[in-house]
């Protein structure tokens, strides 16, 4: 201001604070899952430096039998992170790509999203016979192959035979085996009626039963 020749200067500090605010960020960001099986990834909370105040985490996108838990569901304001945990059935969810939306809620700020993509292994088996066709005289036996075509399958796979019918028998070295094949030894009694006959072998793992049938002929 300037009055009989005098000069004052006054100074105005304005301090402007930065809006609280945050981010989500997973960690990693894709996943791969076999089914039966978990994994776990990390919701990283960035925070500003005005930001205080608790998150709390929801989960969509999941399908019907994928359980997904968040802990904690509500991320204090101390504490920077949570943990998403999958777990997928060894039955009833698809083995495909799935898109999970992690959605963050804070008081006066404006919803936050982040996404994981999530990928389901496919694991099952299945069964081959080789040959799948034999013929048997009376008295002798045979032998076949029985592979076990593995996808992300790691179980032991147990061995029986089903409806055999009378004049046969039926063994497998070994009858349960983490490989990929056991041996089907088939033997005809002397007295076995000779005609055409067929039996089934089954094989069961972690929960799973595949079955390929066996055709037998008892002759000359």
């Amino acid at each position: 201001a300037e009055g009989g020749g005098l000069t004052r200067e006054s100074k105005l500090t304005l301090n402007v604070q930065v809006a609280p605010d945050y981010s989500l960020e997973v960690s990693p960001a894709t996943v791969t899952v076999k089914q039966g099986a978990s994994v776990t990834v990390a919701v990283n909370v960035k925070r500003n430096e005005t930001m205080n105040d608790p998150v709390d985490l929801t989960v969509t996108g999941a399908p019907a039998g994928m359980k997904v838990t968040v802990d904690p569901a509500k991320v204090p304001a101390d504490k920077a992170s949570a943990t998403l945990k999958i777990e997928v059935p060894a039955t009833g969810v698809d083995a495909k790509d799935y898109t999970l939306t992690i959605t963050g809620k804070a008081p006066g700020i404006a919803d936050k999203t982040a996404f994981l993509k999530v990928t389901v292994q496919l694991v099952d088996f299945s069964l081959k016979a080789e040959p799948s066709m034999v013929t048997i005289r009376p008295g002798a036996s045979t032998e076949v192959k029985i592979s076990i075509i593995r996808t992300n399958f790691t179980d032991p796979v147990s061995f029986r035979a089903k409806n055999v019918p009378a004049g046969l028998s039926v063994t497998f070295s070994p009858a349960s085996t983490t490989g990929n094949e056991t041996t089907v030894t088939i033997a005809a009694a002397a007295d076995a009626a000779p005609g055409s006959y067929s039996f089934t072998v089954e094989g069961t793992a972690a929960g799973k039963t595949k079955t390929v049938t066996i055709s037998v002929t008892i002759g000359d």
